[in-house]
């Protein structure tokens, strides 16, 4: 029987790290998300908001970002870029959702905007922490 072992380096190096680092941050953003969005969305708006922002920037921050050193880019300029992008994107991606829905829901915008920037900051808090603590 043949062994694997650049497979299974894959598996152990890249996508057990990043189903952890996705579920730690659908856990720690979704908490927010769900309690400080305008309480007018429905509760399944905003579990779907949780996971589904995260879903769509969590691949972008951790695999192509990074990728920025390969040019110059310190960690902390990738790093920055990442946590500005992130919440940016799923200010923009939440705006969509709210838009395509005719409930008059448009005016709890800059609340659920603010909402989804604190979330990111806290997911990033609580991200650094494990690193630095060297739990991640």
């Amino acid at each position: 029987m043949r062994e694997d072992p650049a497979g299974t380096a894959w598996l152990v190096g890249v996508l057990l790290p990043f189903a952890r680092d996705v579920l730690l941050t659908i856990l720690v953003e979704g908490l927010v998300l769900v309690v400080a969005l305008d309480p007018r969305h429905r509760v399944h708006t905003r579990i779907h908001a949780a996971w589904w922002l995260s879903a769509c920037t969590l691949p972008v921050v951790q695999f192509v970002f990074p990728l920025l050193a390969a040019v110059g880019w310190s960690r902390w300029q990738w790093v920055t870029a990442a946590e500005v992008f992130a919440p940016a994107a799923e200010c923009t991606l939440f705006a969509r959702l709210i838009a395509t829905r005719s409930d008059g829901m448009r005016h709890a915008m800059p609340r659920d905007m603010v909402t989804i920037v604190l979330a990111n900051a806290l997911s990033f808090g609580v991200g650094e922490t494990l690193l630095l603590s060297g739990h991640r």
